[in-house]
C-alpha cells in the first residue's frame, strides 16, 4: 500500500496525514465544515483512505473524491478488550491511540488533548481501560468566554511571573494554571487508582493538539503528536485489503 491517507474525525476538525510506503509525508487540519477540496487535490493520488471518529460521524459530501474510505470500527477492526460495562461507548479514537502507544511502548497511561482530555490506560495484554474525560484547553476558554462575555477574551497571554497586574493576566494564569493543574491532578489520580489495582501504569504518553504543552507543564512522560494516525496506519496495514 504506497498511498494511504488516515483521517481522524474529531468533534471539531479533522486531521490527516498522507503515508507514502510507511512514511508520514504530509499532514493536514481542517474544521469539520470546511470545504477539503484543495488540501485533498493538492495531496495527489489517494490509494485507499481509513478513518476514525470520535462519535463514529460520517465525512460530508465534500469529501466524496476520496476513494472508498474504510472505518475502524466497522471494516477495520482494532485488537484488544475494553473495561467497560458497554465497552462500545468508547470512542474507536481512543482505542486507536491505544493499539499505536501498545505497538510503539507496551503498557501505557495515553493522554490525549483535544477538544476533550482522555486518559486512557492498555496494559500489557492489550486490555484498554477509560480512566477520564476533562475539558480540553481550548475548549475552557470558550467556555469561560461564553459564561462571562464581559470578561476581556483570553488572548493566550503568557504567565506573569509575578502577582498579576490586569485582568489578562488574571485569565492567563486562571485559564492555563488551571487546565495544567487539572490534567498533572487526573494523571496522579489515574495512576493511583491502577496502581491500587495492582496495574502497572506503563508509560506515560501525550498527544493531541495540546499534548505538548501538557507534556511539557507535566514534566514527565513522552510526546508522541502523530499516535492516532500512526494507529491507523498499523491498522491498515493489517485490515482485509491492504
Amino acid at each position: 500500500m504506497s498511498r494511504l491517507l488516515t483521517l481522524d474525525v474529531g468533534n471539531t476538525s479533522v486531521g490527516g496525514v498522507l503515508w507514502s510506503d510507511g512514511a508520514m509525508c504530509a499532514c493536514f487540519r481542517l474544521a469539520n465544515d470546511a470545504d477539503p477540496t484543495g488540501t485533498l487535490a493538492a495531496l495527489g493520488a489517494v490509494e485507499r483512505a481509513v478513518v476514525v471518529g470520535a462519535l463514529q460521524r460520517g465525512l460530508g459530501p465534500a469529501w466524496a473524491e476520496l476513494p472508498a474510505a474504510s472505518w475502524v470500527g466497522r471494516e477495520v477492526l482494532v485488537p484488544g478488550r475494553v473495561l467497560y460495562d458497554e465497552p462500545a461507548q468508547m470512542g474507536m479514537d481512543r482505542r486507536v491511540a491505544c493499539h499505536a502507544a501498545f505497538m510503539r511502548f507496551g503498557a501505557s497511561l495515553v493522554v490525549d488533548c483535544g477538544t476533550c482530555v482522555t486518559l486512557t490506560h492498555v496494559d500489557d495484554s492489550e486490555t484498554v481501560r477509560g480512566l477520564a474525560i476533562g475539558i480540553g484547553r481550548a475548549s475552557m476558554r470558550r467556555g469561560l468566554a461564553t459564561a462571562a462575555p464581559a470578561l476581556a477574551p483570553f488572548v493566550g497571554a503568557a504567565l506573569p511571573a509575578e502577582i498579576p497586574a490586569g485582568t489578562a493576566d488574571n485569565l492567563a494564569v486562571g485559564l492555563e494554571q488551571g487546565w495544567f493543574a487539572m490534567v498533572s491532578g487526573l494523571v496522579s489520580t489515574a495512576q493511583r487508582r491502577l496502581e491500587g489495582k495492582g496495574v502497572a501504569p506503563g508509560t506515560l504518553v501525550f498527544t493531541g493538539g495540546d499534548g505538548q504543552v501538557a507534556h511539557e507543564a507535566c514534566g514527565n512522560g513522552v510526546h508522541a503528536p502523530s499516535l492516532v494516525h500512526e494507529g491507523l496506519w498499523r491498522l491498515a496495514c493489517h485490515a482485509p485489503g491492504c
